[in-house]
């Protein structure tokens, strides 16, 4: 009696798995199944450059339900649904634009699924940003990365409007381990806002930056300036600041070499202007002066008049008559501006607002040329000047892609 038992389950659970088998192979039903993430193919974005527009993103996904015999949905993976949207003619602002699903035979999008996406369209910018160099790893306090050549100093950034006002700057690492070895890096630029987070919706004209770099010793040796001549009678001296040493960076051996260094002679009757003069310091070969302290200069303030140096970024620089269908970028990072007269004048200026720096670029085309920085401004000013006069710019079209 009790095997007839244990044949009777055996026998049922057999035409339960039977009868399973049939309802799925035989009758399949119909079902539903969503797909997270599915790109999104964008279509005809170049109609938008044309007209000086961008997406706000580079990328966009949605979520897809589909419908469909239970055994074609097991086949279905997420490659094999095409997602995809047109925005040929979409006006600056927000758009909700309509995404065209593409599946296999024998599925459907279920009704209401991925009809629309919210997409923004902004202006598209083009700006150039300064490349900085940083360094990664614990540097001794007598020793210095002493960096030789950063090419390009600057990099253009395009992309939505918003986006590239965002970009604070431009960053390549370099591992201080790997300085054991060589001295040129080739680096990633990595485009960052003010919370060091990287900006991804950005293009960069270059992506790379070649830089020459080195980890050198350190030594504060004494320095002597001599001074010639006097000022002129009708000049009054306030103050005469002059540095007594300087921060050498180098090998270790050729440091152990010097004891005490010589400026190159500063002549006072060449002076009308309250100034800040940089020193010329004759160095044995691979020897420099350290970053880590201030540059060696003397400070002449003559009573009455007062000079100030600015170190302006070449994005402040304005291209006039550039055509509409092409965008500029200064390969240079900064220039040093130097203007002087009475202190009450020079404590009213603002820089760059005051004083106006720009390009003539009238019928340029596409390419590069050096160029004369030329300046405006309205302020009573006994002397201004530009260093370099001379910049190179880069000119290209608009819509040319990287």
């Amino acid at each position: 009696m009790f095997q007839n038992k244990k044949a009777n389950l055996i026998l049922s659970l057999f035409i339960t798995l039977a009868l399973w088998g049939y309802v799925l192979l035989s009758v399949n039903p119909t079902v539903d199944q969503t797909f997270d993430g599915i790109p999104v193919k964008i279509q005809n974005q170049e109609t938008l450059l044309q007209r000086g527009l961008t997406l706000s993103q580079d990328e966009y996904y949605v979520s897809v339900t589909v419908t469909g015999k239970r055994s074609d949905i097991l086949k279905l993976t997420s490659e094999k649904i095409v997602a995809m949207m047109d925005v040929y003619d979409y006006a600056l602002g927000t758009n909700y634009i309509p995404v065209k699903i593409e599946l296999p035979p024998d599925i459907e999008v279920k009704s209401g699924s991925a009809s629309k996406i919210e997409v923004v369209v902004e202006e598209y910018a083009v700006s150039n940003r300064p490349v900085e160099v940083s360094i990664t790893g614990d540097i001794a306090p007598d020793e210095e990365v002493y960096i030789f050549s950063v090419n390009p100093l600057q990099v253009e950034v395009r992309g939505p409007k918003s986006k590239v006002a965002s970009v604070k700057k431009l960053t390549a690492g370099i591992d201080l381990e790997s300085m054991k070895d060589k001295e040129s890096f080739t680096l990633n630029i990595v485009p960052v806002d003010s919370d060091d987070e990287i900006v991804k919706e950005v293009r960069l004209s270059s992506t790379n930056v070649n830089v020459e770099a080195s980890l050198l010793s350190l030594k504060t040796v004494p320095l002597e300036v001599p001074v010639t001549g006097e000022l002129e009678y009708s000049f009054e001296l306030e103050s005469f600041s002059i540095p007594n040493s300087v921060i050498l960076a180098g090998p270790k051996d050729k440091l152990d070499l010097i004891e005490n260094l010589v400026a190159s002679p500063v002549d006072m009757s060449k002076i009308s202007t309250t100034s800040t003069i940089p020193l010329k310091i004759p160095l044995p070969e691979g020897v420099y002066i350290s970053t880590k302290g201030k540059a060696p200069e003397i400070l002449i303030k003559i009573k009455g008049i007062e000079t100030k140096t600015y170190d302006v970024e070449t994005h402040n620089i304005v291209f006039e008559n550039l055509g509409n269908e092409y965008s500029a970028y200064i390969n240079t990072a900064t220039v040093k501006m130097i203007i002087s007269g009475e202190t009450d004048v020079l404590n009213a200026i603002k820089v760059p607002q005051d004083i106006r720096l720009f390009l003539d670029l009238e019928g340029l085309k596409p390419g590069t040329y050096t160029m004369p920085v030329k300046i405006k401004y309205d302020a009573e000013l006994q002397s201004l000047t530009i260093t370099p006069k001379e910049v190179q710019v880069t000119i290209n079209a608009v819509n040319e892609a990287f």
